[in-house]
């Protein structure tokens, strides 16, 4: 069975959702990205051990006049990826609103990026989040440009998806009972 999760690239602009997009797809880095305009969709397959994921991948634009669309590419997804900069810590503060933006039944993952053009002395700690009723997850930084924490990334939002998987089951599980159609009446 083939996993198809729905996931969608959240973040400001420049932060590099679109340079992971072109890793995760082409394993690849593009160093001159034009920005994104609106969304852009593509799949990347990825195997988890025996599990096979096509993650069905939506890229958005981060530029502020967009955004009043971004919640449209939102919704039904199971993962929100949403990026910061490392080397531009200013794109921490605008994580929550992105929380806010991403699907209430999606789960978070903040994804730090950017990691080769970080000079500081350990990963600096993320402001206070709060998921407001979304799990949030935190990935391990990562960089487009040298394939660092990529492919962690690809297993972490596997393993999100197969706890998604087991909680859904178990939360969705019913008793059927037989129902007996009554005699003359509709339904």
């Amino acid at each position: 069975m083939v996993h198809k999760p729905k996931v969608v690239l959240l973040g400001d602009s420049t932060v590099g959702k679109t340079s992971f997009a072109s890793r995760a797809k082409h394993d690849s880095f593009v160093l001159d990205v034009s920005a994104t305009i609106g969304c852009e969709f593509f799949s990347c397959d990825h195997t988890n051990g025996t599990d096979e994921f096509r993650f069905l991948i939506w890229d958005t634009a981060g530029q502020e006049v967009f955004r009043t669309f971004t919640p449209q590419f939102c919704r039904n997804t199971a993962i929100a990826l949403i990026f910061y900069d490392l080397s531009d810590l200013s794109t921490c503060t605008s994580l929550q609103e992105w929380i806010t933006i991403s699907d209430p039944g999606s789960d978070v993952i903040i994804v730090p990026t950017k990691l080769d053009l970080f000079t500081g002395e350990g990963i600096p700690p993320l402001p206070v989040i709060d998921g407001q009723g979304r799990t949030v997850h935190i990935a391990k930084p990562t960089s487009s440009k040298t394939n660092t924490g990529i492919d962690d990334l690809l297993t972490q939002m596997a393993h999100v998806v197969l706890q998604r998987g087991k909680s859904k089951t178990s939360a969705n599980s019913v008793s059927i009972t037989t129902i007996r159609k009554r005699p003359g009446k509709c339904c």
